[in-house]
């Protein structure tokens, strides 16, 4: 992939401003995702199952763990964004409850005008991401405000109220087997092994799994795949091909086709790009 990618890490989670890739694969992830464009060709997500278009006027707002893809853009077309990942523990502590309760309405709808709050906040951002002089304290600053502003601005009416916003069940069987994903992160992950650590058979989990969590093993586990991966891209000296082998690709090269239908960046670029604030 061609275009600038600059990522920076902070307390409040991650924000990467990325080229997107022609798609996206079809992926959910813990944190809260905000979309926000920078330039280039307008982009369609399906958040879903439903189309959204980021355009100049508007943000694109994804739950916790709500599957979303990146429908293909035109031919030869290229989209800069702005991709804010909203760590769960930066919340306050009742929404944070709320979230671990089973709580997956974080916004309160999946797309809306860029309010001018959030530009504003979005382009100091920016700014700072390409000042590769600027202080890092005053770039997390900067983040932190953003992303008040997001959800000041978008999110949901009742956030922080648990027991009304589509909490879901919980089962120990099945955070049994979130256990053992955790444990062993990796595309080669036995879905069936997962199973059967749950005492379950295969078709009981598949129902059970999405039942609990809202989306299917396999997109749990490519979730947790992905995030080890940016640990070790961004924390650890290990040669990308080490990573790729540790999370179990049979080659280099299938481990950054998957990094980048996943997060729009080569593994690369991706390390080239990161900063991390101090205590984060």
């Amino acid at each position: 992939m061609a275009g600038e990618v600059r990522v920076f890490v902070g307390r409040f989670g991650r924000i990467a401003l990325l080229e997107r890739t022609p798609t996206i694969a079809e992926h959910a992830h813990a944190q809260a995702h905000a979309l926000i464009k920078v330039s280039g060709a307008d982009a369609t997500f399906l958040v879903e199952g439903l189309e959204q278009v980021l355009d100049a006027g508007s943000a694109v707002l994804i739950d916790p763990w709500a599957v979303h893809a990146g429908l293909p853009l035109a031919g030869g077309a290229t989209a800069q964004l702005l991709a804010l990942y909203i760590a769960p523990y930066w919340f306050e502590r009742r929404v944070q409850a709320a979230i671990a309760a089973g709580r997956r309405r974080v916004f309160s709808t999946p797309r809306a005008p860029l309010m001018p709050t959030v530009q504003a906040e979005a382009d100091r951002v920016l700014d700072l991401m390409r000042d590769d002089a600027a202080d890092d304290d005053a770039l997390d600053r900067a983040c932190d405000l953003l992303f008040r502003a997001v959800v000041t601005c978008y999110g949901a009416a009742d956030l922080g109220e648990g027991h009304s916003a589509d909490p879901r069940p919980s089962d120990y069987r099945i955070r049994r087997a979130i256990v053992h994903m955790r444990a062993k992160p990796g595309l080669a992950l036995d879905i069936d092994a997962c199973a059967a650590v749950a005492g379950l058979s295969r078709s009981r989990f598949f129902e059970l799994f999405r039942t609990c969590t809202g989306v299917s093993p396999r997109v749990y586990a490519n979730a947790v795949c992905i995030e080890a991966a940016i640990g070790m891209l961004g924390t650890s000296a290990m040669p990308i091909h080490a990573i790729a082998e540790r999370l179990g690709f049979s080659a280099p090269s299938h481990f950054t086709r998957f990094f980048l239908q996943h997060l729009g960046s080569t593994p690369r670029a991706f390390r080239n790009g990161v900063r991390r604030c101090a205590v984060a």
